[in-house]
């Protein structure tokens, strides 16, 4: 038996490019594994370089005290899992304190190409803690369960090998093969990259890619039922959709009886799905949920959009998807304008090409304005255009324009413009940072919120 625990980085801002782009395949990067075997006692500890999320959050070096220095010179995590392996040895049985380490060293392992398999045979001891000693709804923390052992505390929390050494301490007071045997069923009958306690359910599954909704719905580990008893495939009703993000359906085996299934969804940051899967015994309480969900869904649904639409002058432009992530949470629809040169599309929203030409875009944008629209521009003479339409316009770093200060950014635009045909040269913008696009997405929701007031009160 091996206690496991890890920890790792991640991106300083989940809206940057690179975590848009591996959000759903390495949302975080290990960084650290500390391991301790319990029947000897034997420990691992590897430390890991940072390979795709270059910077170290300065949240996880606090939590943790791993340094700059410790990941610069740490081992790849390829070459830290070649050892593990060696340490564990041939079929190890996987033990940790909580629900995190095991999917996300699978995430890990997966997106370097590595085997999973070996990390199959693996329990959660805060679920054999919470039935043997501490019975109730409450999953509890590493530290509580040492508290509760009196075990000393010699060293810090937040450290693989430390939170590692800890639970396997913590394991000696526990009955472990009473623990697997009263394993919950739907835990070890579990799919997909995460998993969840104390659900009341025969079968849970979470997965977190699917390339667009049609294709999470053709998928059959979504759609199609086996049995959770006997593995006969089932007879399922059609899916109802009683809410945004949820369809339910019934199944029944010949010999089982009747299931309930339920399947959340979510739209990823770069546009993919991902969504759990739920499977309960068709119980009274289940049969009240279902008819309910029928009627709620046979309904017809109002989809309420604000009374006011964006244009994004997307030409260049670093904050569409943040800017259209805010918009389709807040109802507003949405336009993308820009040249035959720079053609985007973008899901929830509209893409208006115009002809390559130097006002080409500013031109479509303000023609479509009406009081009220909301625009997002770097260019200040577009944004001169669009107030006079009164319209509500800000830039990509999150500065409104308004009727005060567009005359003197106007004023600096031709001065500029006067000492570039002088042969003179200007300093350039500089690499934008995760805090213009934090203040961006401040301004930007700050700005829906006031044209939402504004057009209440006409």
């Amino acid at each position: 038996m091996i206690v496991l625990d890890m920890e790792w980085n991640q991106p300083l801002s989940m809206d940057s490019p690179l975590a848009i782009k591996l959000c759903t395949k390495l949302p975080f990067e290990i960084i650290q594994i500390g391991a301790v075997k319990v029947e000897t006692g034997e420990r691992f500890k590897a430390t890991c370089c940072l390979q795709q999320y270059r910077i170290l959050s300065p949240r996880i070096s606090k939590l943790t005290g791993i340094t700059k220095q410790d990941v610069r010179n740490g081992e790849t995590f390829q070459d830290a899992i070649v050892r593990f392996r060696e340490f564990c040895g041939e079929d190890p049985m996987l033990l940790t304190w909580g629900f995190n380490d095991i999917p996300i060293l699978r995430q890990n392992l997966s997106f370097y190409g590595l085997d999973t398999q070996w990390t199959n045979n693996y329990y959660n001891l805060q679920i054999m803690f919470n039935q043997q000693f501490d019975p109730g709804p409450v999953v509890r923390g590493l530290s509580f369960a040492v508290e509760f052992f009196q075990l000393e505390v010699d060293s810090s929390y937040h450290d693989g090998l430390n939170d590692a050494a800890y639970t396997a301490e913590v394991a000696k007071h526990l009955d472990i093969p009473r623990g697997i045997a009263e394993y919950p069923d739907y835990l070890r009958h579990f799919e997909g990259d995460g998993d969840q306690a104390f659900l009341d359910c025969l079968r849970y599954a979470n997965y977190t890619r699917f390339e667009s909704f049609e294709d999470m719905i053709a998928d059959p580990r979504i759609i199609k039922t086996p049995c959770p008893h006997c593995g006969v495939e089932t007879t399922a009703t059609e899916p109802v959709y009683p809410e945004s993000g949820r369809m339910v359906w019934t199944a029944k085996c010949p010999e089982h009886g009747e299931f309930l299934i339920r399947v959340g969804f979510k739209r990823n940051r770069d546009d993919s799905m991902r969504g759990n899967k739920v499977i309960y015994t068709m119980d009274d309480a289940h049969r009240q949920q279902y008819a309910k969900a029928v009627e709620k869904a046979s309904k017809p649904r109002r989809l309420k959009v604000a009374p006011f639409k964006l244009y994004v002058d997307a030409d260049g432009c670093p904050v569409i998807n943040q800017s259209l992530r805010i918009a389709a949470k807040r109802r507003v629809e949405s336009f993308l304008i820009c040249d035959t040169a720079h053609q985007l599309q973008r899901h929830g929203a509209e893409t208006i090409v115009v002809s390559k030409g130097a006002d080409s875009a500013d031109f479509a944008i303000v023609s479509r304005l009406s009081p009220g629209d909301l625009v997002i521009t770097q260019d200040y003479g577009l944004a001169a255009m669009c107030l006079s339409r009164k319209a509500k316009v800000i830039d990509q770093n999150g500065m409104r324009y308004t009727s005060e200060n567009i005359d003197g950014l106007l004023a600096s635009r031709a001065e500029a413009a006067r000492i570039r045909r002088g042969g003179g040269r200007l300093k350039g913008p500089g690499k934008r940072t995760p805090e213009q696009t934090e203040a961006f997405t401040a301004a930007f929701e700050a700005m829906i919120t006031e044209a939402y007031e504004d057009a209440k009160s006409e």
